[in-house]
Formats: structure tokens, C-alpha cells, sequence
């Protein structure tokens, strides 16, 4: 008994390979989303926007250091008595 092993690329395209099968899942149908929820997560999502928008504008103009020195012009100021 004698067995024929064709090895090589030229021979690829006479490989007979079986289908695969792909097993489906019946998810069934989707859930709707409640307007009460859609509501109140558009009203958190525009409060958390607000709030961003809030911190932004008080903290956009504010300097901050490390070793409590900042760079800038010294002018000298004296009273008048």
C-alpha cells in the first residue's frame, strides 16, 4: 500500500477544503430604550457639559507655580503723604 503526499504551492489549488459552518444565535429582538432614560441621560450629559464649560472659564486665566515666583515687570510704587 502506498500513499501519495503532494507537498508544494502549485498543488494548493487541488486541496479540497470543507465549508465552514457558522453557527447562528437567536438573539431574539432588540430593547427599546425608554424616553424617560433617553431624557435623563440628555439632561446628565448637558448638566456634565455645563459643568466642563463652568470649570473651564474660571480656571483659563489662572497662573499657578511650583516655587512660588513669577516672571514679570517690577515697577516701583511709592505714596504721597
Amino acid at each position: 500500500m502506498s500513499v501519495e503526499i503532494e507537498v508544494g504551492l502549485e498543488n494548493a489549488a487541488k486541496v479540497k477544503v470543507p465549508p465552514v459552518e457558522t453557527e447562528r444565535l437567536d438573539l431574539g429582538p432588540a430593547k427599546q430604550v425608554s424616553s424617560n432614560l433617553r431624557f435623563r441621560l440628555m439632561l446628565g450629559g448637558a448638566g456634565l457639559l455645563a459643568a466642563l464649560l463652568g470649570l473651564f472659564l474660571y480656571f483659563h486665566n489662572r497662573e499657578s507655580t511650583d516655587d512660588a515666583q513669577v516672571d514679570g515687570h517690577i515697577t516701583p510704587i511709592a505714596s504721597k503723604v
